[in-house]
């Protein structure tokens, strides 16, 4: 209960209330019209940019003597109004309505007062004791995460009071769909933002609880948000990926027509590979997957071109693309449908993969990745039937040094792995242009050159030029 709120209208260009001053006076006859007519001294209403366009409402209202929120934010609801109540930023620190004015000012210099505003805005004397309890008393009552559904009990005098509902995980992942909360750090930026507008709840919830809590709370909510899309996505065949890319109505990206392919069937040329060598090669990987012989190789020195080549398939197929260099970079590959490898460098300390793990990975076979026993409670296992494609581009295919020798039968081991492309034609920096990954152009091309694809559409028309 306070005579202080602050009211947010989330995304108000949504709804019908398109200005700040029907806003305000909208509010103000909730409140008159659920509790008293003369419940309203005072109020003022301030727009805020969303970060992800259109733009929110925020209301300071000054109340004539303590009221609960409830009949106001119903009175709305039923008109189609969903609002958010949370008692004003002045409440625990004596500003009152002064505070709360001043924190929606902050947002927008040019609010709109309701009439009758003063200018100037009265001092309220108190007491040392006042102030104290009035702390108290709205520390003890105030919960931003307030259910609609829950309803109000009764006290043991006959008072009537606003179930308060405590935070817990399944509420953090609520709160995470709802604002679109992707990481722990989105999280963090949401509580911060709380913080400063007066409510230290979910501040308080992280802090209490620890950073695992509430970082598993947003990773389960968005798995959970996106699980039966995701299912679905792990059902289809990487074939049918491209067959359904390529009779899709998805147009070429490339700030000019088709010059992602041009600049391809470039460097094919200016490096003596054949397009259909390279496009049925990198086909029949991701037909049969990952198999000794089939992973794909890129070598060459800079600038030749060979990460170019594989950037589109980030943008076709769900890919874990350069792991961190530590001991739990693979723990994203479950779910992945290829594994790019761009600039891979082997190290002997085991990271981002060590030896062993990684011929088994190439050669078709099962293989477990360690997980933080801090957040997983098993290891991520990659099946045999899993034949998830690897591709790599780098200075060369790894080698293996024991003692700083060359154990050349490790070496040959993971050589028989790969077949190998290699680009020996660095292009000159004058040469060069810019040209994002094409997905569109990408499929095209390997529709126009692989023998498998043949006949199944896209656009083959051949195109080529020098760089």
């Amino acid at each position: 209960m306070s005579s202080v709120y602050l009211v947010t209208l989330s995304h108000a260009e949504r709804g019908e209330i398109k200005s700040k001053q029907v806003f305000g006076e909208m509010l103000e006859t909730a409140f008159k019209e659920g509790y008293a007519k003369d419940s309203v001294r005072w109020w003022a209403v301030s727009q805020e940019p969303h970060a992800e366009g259109g733009y929110h409402f925020h209301a300071a209202i000054k109340l004539k003597q303590n009221y609960r929120f409830a009949k106001a934010q119903k009175w709305l609801r039923e008109r189609g109004v969903t609002v958010h109540f949370s008692e004003g930023v002045g409440e625990r620190d004596g500003a009152g309505y002064r505070g709360a004015l001043e924190y929606i000012s902050k947002v927008d210099p040019a609010v709109f007062k309701s009439p009758g505003h003063p200018d100037v805005l009265p001092e309220t004397p108190r007491t040392a004791v006042a102030t104290a309890r009035r702390r108290e008393a709205a520390e003890r009552k105030r919960c931003r995460f307030i259910s609609d559904e829950a309803g109000e009990g009764v006290g043991s005098q006959g008072e009537r009071k606003e179930k308060e509902v405590k935070l817990s995980k399944a509420i953090i992942g609520q709160l995470a769909r709802d604002k679109s909360l992707k990481t722990f750090d989105d999280l963090l930026v949401e509580s911060e933002k709380q913080k400063r507008a007066g409510d230290s709840t979910l501040s308080d919830f992280i802090i209490n609880r620890g950073e695992k809590n509430a970082e598993e709370a947003v990773k389960l909510a968005n798995r959970m948000a996106t699980c039966v899309e995701d299912v679905a996505i792990r059902l289809r065949g990487r074939m049918q990926v491209l067959s359904d890319y390529s009779l899709s109505e998805k147009q070429c990206s490339c700030q000019e027509l088709r010059l992602w392919r041009q600049l391809a069937e470039a460097i094919f040329a200016e490096n003596d590979i054949p397009p259909r060598e390279f496009c049925e090669a990198l086909v029949d990987l991701l037909i049969h997957g990952r198999s000794k012989g089939r992973n794909l190789f890129l070598v060459g020195k800079a600038n030749c071109g060979k990460s170019f080549l594989i950037r589109p398939l980030e943008k076709v197929f769900r890919a874990l693309v350069n792991p961190a260099q530590n001991s739990f970079s693979f723990a994203e590959i479950d779910g992945k449908e290829v594994v790019v490898l761009d600039d891979f460098r082997f190290s002997n300390s085991g990271k981002p993969i060590p030896w062993a793990s990684l011929l088994l990975l190439l050669d078709g076979g099962t293989v477990s990745f360690s997980l933080p026993r801090t957040h997983y409670t098993a290891d991520v296992v990659v099946p045999a039937s899993n034949t998830i494609p690897v591709i790599c581009t780098g200075k060369g295919v790894p080698e293996y040094f024991e003692s700083g020798q060359l154990d050349r039968v490790e070496t040959e081991m993971m050589r028989t792995r790969f077949r190998v492309f290699v680009f020996h034609k660095q292009i000159p920096l004058d040469r060069m242009r810019e040209c994002k990954p094409c997905a569109r152009c990408f499929v095209d091309m390997l529709h126009a050159h692989a023998p498998q694809l043949q006949g199944t559409g896209g656009n083959g028309a051949s195109s080529s030029s020098s760089l």
